[in-house]
């Protein structure tokens, strides 16, 4: 058994500045100044119920950061702007336990600049928003398994090595159709792609076992000498969607005195996602449709519904394990979603 502490402090600063170069040409600088603290500890109490948590052993680290954001916006009318965008992204660092050398102790954030470029309209007096944006993402010093610096650790250890760029594009629009009645639409599209210095170490048991994934298996240089890995070069991000979609139809109308009755449907798309990251299994698209109707007075409200009304069964996740220790088999195990629900819902506010 194992008992442990842990804290996380941070302290930042923020400032912005704007100017308009013109009536129509704005720019924009921000940044954020972060100082983040963490400390840890793990001790084993297995035997010795006398391990302080707090004790000697514990990890402490800080890392300074600062992640800016450059923006520049055009007004070609007063319903059509459209603006480029640059800004780092920083997610936070952490802590291994299982160390076997101070400068492992703890790994660095990773860190992404994200590039942008779009329009946002607003058209026939606000009755059609329409957006568009463009993206590219540089994500360096993943957070990943490999082994250790040290010659005599044969373990692995979390590290940041290894790079993702992703392009991609979003769209959004949002229309009044008729007196009470909006329809909403958006479409997106991303591509991250693990780049030549990305590799799974952790990952080369399982893939020596399957035909398609054991071809990626390569040999590369570490402190413990050559270790086979997994190279990752071109692989989908996990748990990552190409295509994902939103259709929303939203009615309201009066009905009779105060009471009035409502209506809405929304259909969700989202194309397959690989579980692993040497993307030998994934789970399919999903294809999700929930229908809602009903009548409201002031505070109250009467509702029929029906949630996943195509009754999709894809997995919310999947995977591959051995349920036994000893299996030498590989085992599908997978996350399964709600069916078809349906109900009736009377609800009031005070």
């Amino acid at each position: 058994r194992t008992a442990g502490t842990g804290h996380t402090e941070q302290t930042s600063i923020f400032g912005s500045l704007e100017y308009d170069l013109t009536d129509r040409l704005t720019l924009s600088a921000e940044a954020r100044r972060t100082k983040e603290q963490k400390d840890s500890n793990i001790g084993s109490i297995a035997g010795a119920p006398g391990v302080d948590p707090d004790g000697p052993a514990g990890k402490d680290e800080t890392w300074w950061f600062t992640t800016p954001r450059f923006t520049v916006n055009f007004r070609f009318t007063d319903d059509v702007m459209v603006y480029g965008s640059a800004a780092k992204g920083v997610k936070a660092g952490g802590f291994n336990q299982r160390a076997s050398i101070p400068s492992e102790v703890g790994y660095d954030p990773e860190t992404n600049w994200t590039y942008e470029i779009g329009a946002k309209s607003g058209l026939f007096d606000g009755r059609v928003r329409a957006n568009l944006a463009l993206f590219y993402i540089d994500w360096k010093g993943l957070q990943v398994q490999g082994p250790s610096e040290n010659p005599n650790e044969l373990g692995f250890v979390t590290k940041n090595f290894g790079s993702v760029k992703a392009t991609g594009g979003e769209f959004e629009l949002a229309m009044k159709v008729a007196p009470g009645a909006t329809f909403n639409l958006g479409l997106a599209y991303t591509n991250p792609e693990f780049q030549e210095d990305a590799f799974d170490f952790a990952g080369v048991l399982t893939c020596s076992r399957i035909p398609s994934c054991a071809t990626r298996i390569v040999t590369v240089a570490t402190p413990q000498g050559p270790r086979q890995t997994v190279s990752l070069e071109g692989l989908q991000r996990r748990r990552s969607s190409e295509w994902q979609g939103l259709a929303k139809f939203d009615m309201s109308r009066a009905l009779t005195g105060e009471w009035e009755w409502f209506g809405n449907a929304t259909y969700s798309y989202t194309s397959k996602q690989y579980q692993a990251l040497a993307n030998y299994n994934w789970i399919g698209a999903r294809n999700l449709l929930g229908v809602r109707a009903g009548v409201q007075r002031g505070e109250h409200r009467l509702m029929a519904w029906v949630e996943n009304a195509l009754d999709d069964r894809t997995p919310l996740s999947g995977g591959l394990g051995n349920i036994e220790l000893n299996a030498l088999v590989l085992t599908p195990l997978a996350t399964l979603p709600d069916k078809r629900r349906f109900g009736i819902t009377l609800a009031t506010r005070f």
